[in-house]
């Protein structure tokens, strides 16, 4: 009995987690705004000034009323640091879908391929909502610190 504890002691040791723990996050919320007007469908990322700190990157979506709530990794929050505010409109990146058909004939492959590719080539680049300084981190004139509470961020372009 004593050396089925010793084996059970061991074997959960064993399997509890070893990596290092998960960073803290702080509540990152906000809208935005150009001319006081909400722009939805955009992405808001936060990028790490200094790519050497604890710092990561997160990122959020606006809804229709311009708000966004910001994630690390899929949990709310971001961490603590500073961080460069870039914005990247809705359709800026195109992700294409994987075909669903296992049989298909190969010349209506090639067909439907060809047609994706031409309404890729004809659908209309979005209309960027804002000044084009703001889509990459060198460029963004905006820079937020996160500190050890929750942060409203309103940008009003």
């Amino acid at each position: 009995m004593r050396s089925f504890v010793c084996v059970l002691i061991v074997c959960v040791a064993g399997c509890s987690s070893s990596g290092p723990p998960a960073p803290k996050l702080y509540p990152v919320t906000g809208s935005l705004m150009v001319d006081g007007k909400p722009i939805p469908n955009t992405t808001v990322m936060l990028t790490p000034v200094d790519l050497s700190s604890k710092a990561q990157p997160a990122i959020g979506r606006t809804d229709s009323e311009g708000k966004f709530k910001i994630s690390t990794n899929g949990n709310r929050g971001a961490t603590s640091g500073q961080f460069k505010v870039v914005l990247v409109p809705d359709g800026e990146v195109a992700i294409p879908e994987p075909s669903t058909a296992s049989n298909e004939d190969p010349n209506t492959k090639s067909k439907n391929s060809y047609i994706a590719s031409m309404e890729a080539k004809t659908k209309p680049k979005p209309v960027l909502k804002f000044p084009k300084e703001w889509t990459a981190a060198k460029t963004s004139p905006k820079t937020i610190e996160v500190k050890e509470e929750a942060l409203v961020m309103d940008i009003d372009i």
